[in-house]
């Protein structure tokens, strides 16, 4: 089989004059809903996070472009760039997902840095986890945390600095499951 092509290559002559104004909408952005959609259907998928009995597709790219810890591990000197699977230990499945449905991201886990005997923790054991969620996905996030909070705020809920926090009992009153 024998591929061939043929190009032609014009130039244009003349040019018109007049006013410059060029007016080029610009579509909403859906790529949050776009990623999400990729992340659901596991088209694509080149890693596997293994948390207890239960498996998570994710794309690397997607990953490391959110996170320099993932760029590190996956992309960059330290890690292994083949890696197919993460077994995420000392977290519950249930925990993992609501994070990755409230921000359409991987979770990243920190580690406790010492034991700390009075509360149980040890050394290197993962104690929280935590996304950042920005743009129209953090003002959806937002919007639901306030409506539970039925748009009220405490004194106490802002800080001298301008920033504010809140917390809500369960996160089956953001509307996940």
């Amino acid at each position: 089989m024998i591929l061939s092509m043929h190009c032609a290559v014009g130039v244009v002559r003349t040019r018109v004059e007049g006013p410059r104004l060029f007016s080029i909408p610009i579509p909403p952005t859906d790529m949050g809903q776009s990623f999400k959609e990729l992340l659901d259907s596991g088209i694509g998928s080149d890693i596997v996070f293994e948390v207890g009995e239960e498996t998570f597709k994710a794309h690397k790219l997607v990953l490391a472009a959110r996170s320099p810890v993932f760029r590190a591990q996956y992309f960059g000197l330290i890690g292994d760039p083949n890696m197919e699977k993460v077994e995420v230990k000392d977290v519950e499945p249930p925990v993992f997902k609501v994070l990755e449905q409230l921000s359409g991201q991987t979770p990243v886990f920190s580690k406790a840095r010492y034991t700390v005997r009075s509360f149980g923790i040890r050394r290197n054991e993962k104690i929280a986890c935590y996304v950042t969620v920005r743009g129209e996905k953090a003002m959806q996030l937002l919007e639901s945390g306030l409506k539970v909070k039925e748009y009220e705020l405490l004194r106490r809920n802002f800080s001298d600095t301008g920033c504010f926090g809140f917390g809500i009992q369960e996160h089956i009153d953001l509307g996940i499951k």
